[in-house]
Order: C-alpha cells, then sequence, then structure tokens
C-alpha cells in the first residue's frame, strides 16, 4: 500500500454501487487520492482539473457516453506530450476499461481507444494490483 501513497485515480461509473467499491478498493491499495464520477461529462470535468492523475478506471457504458470515448479525449488532450512506444504511452495516466458484459472484440476496441487493459466485473483485488 505504501509504494501507491502520493497516487492518484478517477473511477467512473453510473453505478452508485461500483463507484463505491472500486474507489474503497483503491484506498485500501493506498491511493492517497481517489475521485469519482458518474458519466463521460463529469469525467472530463474532473481530468481538466487534475491532470496529473495516475489511473483512471472506466465502466465501458456510461449514461452519457462510453468509457471508449473518455479514453479518446483523454488520450488526444496529452497526444503531443504522449510518446507511444509499441502499445504503451509513456506519459499520462494509466487507463483501465470495465464492463461487466462480455462483449466479443471488446479488450481490441479499448486498446484502440488507448487504453492500457480491460478487464471483466468484477474484479479481484489481486488483478488490480497487477
Amino acid at each position: 500500500a505504501e509504494r501507491l501513497a502520493g497516487f492518484s485515480a478517477l473511477v467512473v461509473d453510473d453505478s452508485q454501487l461500483n463507484l463505491t467499491l472500486t474507489a474503497r478498493v483503491l484506498r485500501s491499495m493506498g491511493f492517497s487520492s481517489v475521485s469519482t464520477a458518474s458519466g463521460l461529462a463529469e469525467a472530463l470535468d474532473l481530468l481538466a482539473q487534475s491532470p496529473s492523475l495516475q489511473l483512471v478506471i472506466t465502466d465501458l457504458h456510461l449514461g452519457d457516453g462510453d468509457g471508449l470515448e473518455l479514453s479518446r479525449r483523454l488520450r488526444s488532450a496529452v497526444a503531443e506530450s504522449s510518446p507511444v512506444v509499441g502499445d504503451t504511452y509513456l506519459s499520462g495516466p494509466v487507463i483501465i476499461g470495465l464492463s461487466g458484459v462480455a462483449e466479443q472484440d471488446v479488450a481490441e476496441q479499448c486498446k484502440q481507444a488507448g487504453m492500457n487493459a480491460f478487464l471483466s466485473k468484477p474484479v479481484p483485488r489481486g488483478l488490480l494490483l497487477q
């Protein structure tokens, strides 16, 4: 937990329960600051206010948009200063997409949108540490 002290995260989900649970897990892992947003517009506002976030965990299905669009916008906002080597973004936050629905090719869609990883819900706490 100490290795994550000083790190900040944003959790985006249109389910209040998922927001609460994921934020609680991240805090227990040592994140010193965990913000939450219930949709795309709120997430973009928070990201504009806190550009130094290290982690964004977003549900793929949001009431006013989707996590893929959030990832594309975030990556495009830092594109000038975010070099890419292979599939790895060297600056900007780590972006993890979540979905409770097993969709065909969803991991590839997440990668194409600039996400670092895709995980299926429910996510075991240990998997987030990886």
